[in-house]
């Protein structure tokens, strides 16, 4: 198989890994609040946050800035003469909300852990799948932005 054959190929698995990682859940939290209360349940995709019923309406739409890069690495498929440039500026894009998000859940996940423990030492939070399919797409399109020969 050619180097264009495997970066097409890859750049095409980075956008739809990209896209399945949106749909999936980014984080989750389930904590009982109380010996009498029920264990509540959250969960984080790219799209929105469900707290176990309802879905907060200003959830945080990482989504969006992940659907445009990879919409960059689709025209980048398509606009060979700017292939380059815009492979790299979706790539790096991408990358850089993946980091983004990584450092909030982080932050979000410890926070709970830390203020939480004592209430529920149960507690479990956590990433879902999600983030790990955002991470291979990022590897996945580098590799496709590498490999592609007509980008030397």
């Amino acid at each position: 198989m050619s180097r264009r054959v495997q970066a097409v190929v890859a750049l095409v698995a980075a956008v739809a890994l990209a896209l399945w990682g949106t749909t999936r859940t980014l984080s989750y939290l389930s904590i009982q609040f109380g010996l009498d209360q029920p264990r509540s349940e959250f969960f984080t995709t790219a799209w929105r946050t469900n707290f176990g019923g309802p879905d907060d309406p200003h959830s945080p739409l990482f989504g969006a800035s992940i659907v445009a890069a990879a919409l960059l690495l689709v025209v980048a498929l398509a606009w060979p003469k700017k292939g380059k440039k815009l492979a790299l500026a979706g790539t790096a894009m991408l990358a850089g909300v993946v980091a983004m998000l990584l450092v909030y859940l982080e932050n979000a996940i410890a926070f709970s852990r830390d203020g939480n423990l004592l209430v529920d030492p149960a507690l479990r939070a956590g990433y879902g799948d999600g983030i790990w399919f955002l991470l291979a797409a990022v590897v996945v399109a580098v590799a496709g932005t590498v490999l592609h020969p007509t980008w030397d």
